[in-house]
């Protein structure tokens, strides 16, 4: 898995490129003129001590914190999947490489790095650029010495990785998410301790949302993703909840129950709160209310069961623990369990 990082994104769309784009896209007529307006018509300046330098056209770049701005930028890069063999996942400007089938020999090898001279060649065609110093190797593999080719980008040796950020997630090289967790955890302990000291003598509740909107918010991010199934990381997390339940409690005796004061606060284990949302994408899953087909993850029982309702799924095997306990498998079973 190649991660790959545009250098300034949104700053380098030649605008007279991105309209060729929409043109072919069919956005024609007064639409394209508005957009074309919207990208040229724009100039900028310097202001220092009130005085200002003369001001200048842009020529490219899509204006960042407007609406239109990332939606122009998605259709400038959209074809970018098209000039590879690999599976390509775009959101925004972050953008990964990967490859169903393991890289075994060298044929493999030559395959993935055609690809990646197909991106330099896109990008030169359409005027991007790949900052390649941040662009990272990723091997998943079930052994513990996985053949390590080397590849290449604009000349730039890849650099190997164990484990990397993308999308606010840290992916990991053996498909386990301690890494993740640990970095969560720190991060949302931080903010707590930042909590505790500057809202020491604010109210129960002043205390209690902000503690559902800036710590648990990040436990809850993205979770269906990497709900833990390792004990040491339930635990951890949970610890950090039960710390904030004696922050919004305002009691920290060591006699004090924390168990009672969750209780008092109505608030549910975050192992319960990560299995309600898998179970919710379940749900959106199933009924079409998301951009993931059902039919590539699991099919339903065709045999009629007391036991079981009508939406009920197969339960397939699993050969790996981590497998086992992913999204799709591990909600199978929850998702059966339902009336």
């Amino acid at each position: 898995m190649v991660i790959l990082d545009f250098s300034k994104a949104f700053d380098t769309v030649t605008h007279r490129k991105l309209l060729y784009k929409l043109d072919n896209y069919g956005i024609l007529g007064t639409t394209h003129a508005w957009i074309s307006s919207f990208l040229t018509q724009c100039e900028q300046r310097v202001v220092i001590d009130g005085e200002a330098s003369s001001s200048c056209t842009v020529d490219s770049g899509v204006p960042q914190g407007t609406v239109l701005g990332p939606l122009l930028f998605l259709c400038h890069i959209n074809d970018l999947p098209k000039c590879v063999t690999s599976q390509v996942c775009l959101f925004a400007d972050d953008c990964l490489l990967y490859m169903y089938r393991p890289i075994k020999c060298i044929d493999d090898q030559i395959k993935l790095q055609q690809d990646l001279e197909s991106l330099e060649l896109w990008a030169l065609d359409w005027g991007m650029r790949f900052n390649a110093s941040k662009c990272y190797l990723m091997s998943i593999a079930r052994s513990k010495h996985p053949h390590q080719f080397r590849y290449t980008l604009d000349n730039h040796i890849l650099e190997h990785v164990h484990d990397n950020p993308y999308l606010g997630i840290t992916l990991s090289d053996s498909l386990k998410w301690s890494t993740h967790i640990n970095k969560i955890s720190n991060r949302a302990n931080s903010i707590l301790g930042f909590l505790r000291r500057n809202l020491k003598y604010c109210s129960k509740s002043l205390k209690e949302t902000t503690y559902t909107s800036l710590v648990r918010s990040i436990l809850d991010y993205a979770s269906v993703v990497w709900d833990p199934y390792q004990r040491k990381d339930v635990d951890q997390l949970e610890g950090i909840q039960r710390r904030a339940a004696r922050f919004v409690c305002n009691d920290y005796s060591r006699y004090s129950s924390v168990s009672k004061m969750m209780e008092e606060l109505k608030w549910r284990p975050l192992a319960d709160r990560r299995r309600d949302l898998c179970l919710i994408l379940q749900y959106k899953i199933i009924h079409d209310l998301v951009a993931i087909p059902a039919d590539s993850l699991f099919e339903y029982n065709t045999r009629s069961s007391r036991t079981l309702h009508s939406k009920s799924i197969k339960v397939f095997s699993c050969n790996t623990e981590a497998f086992k306990n992913s999204f799709v498998p591990a909600t199978i079973k929850d998702w059966n369990k339902l009336p």
